[in-house]
């Protein structure tokens, strides 16, 4: 949150999420960045629809999506929210409490910071007009989940927080409210993905 704390707050989350991967909740369920992947193949051909301008910028987007997934070490999978974002976090009286486990499946631990990072980022973009106006917060929860988790993260972390920012250009096309800000998001993409 763009609240006083909000660093502080942002690190605590990083420990909440990183003590959920270490408890062992059995699931036969699981997803793989092939299943991430198969997402955003799903999803952002819809935009090119939509946006019949944006077609070959799309394509160039899900490429590069696929090159930057294939730079991703092999994840030692465990049990991971994988919807992970804000809305997840109940703050009441300093105590955390995460919630909607409806997707809870095995995973990489990765994709749960990197999708809450990646929340942030748009909601910054969307709320704030920058999208960098909320980095405090999201190096605080990187450098938190890193030191719980392990330097080898880090790179999955940042991948999975590009690949959340790739799948809200299809979630900018899904609600009115979200339109203008389809055009601001393809070009974050395209910077961060390097093209």
């Amino acid at each position: 949150s763009p609240h006083p704390g909000g660093v502080l707050l942002a690190r605590r989350i990083a420990e909440a999420i990183q003590k959920l991967h270490g408890t062992l909740v059995p699931t036969d369920r699981t997803h793989t960045m092939a299943d991430e992947l198969h997402i955003l193949h799903e999803r952002l051909p819809v935009v090119a629809q939509r946006i019949p301008a944006c077609a070959k910028r799309i394509q160039r987007i899900l490429r590069a999506c696929d090159q930057l997934a294939a730079t991703v070490a092999e994840p030692k999978p465990c049990g991971i929210h994988r919807d992970f974002y804000p809305a997840q976090v109940i703050v009441h009286h300093g105590h955390l409490h995460l919630i909607d486990f409806d997707l809870y499946c095995m995973g990489d631990p990765a994709l749960d910071v990197g999708n809450f990072i990646g929340h942030i980022t748009e909601q910054s973009l969307r709320e704030l007009g920058d999208p960098a106006a909320l980095r405090d917060r999201e190096e605080a929860m990187e450098e938190r989940f890193v030191e719980l988790a392990g330097k080898g993260v880090r790179p999955a972390v940042r991948a999975y927080g590009t690949l959340t920012l790739v799948r809200h250009i299809y979630l900018s096309t899904e609600f009115p409210e979200r339109h203008p800000f389809a055009e601001s998001l393809i070009q974050l993409c395209e910077k961060r993905l390097g093209l």
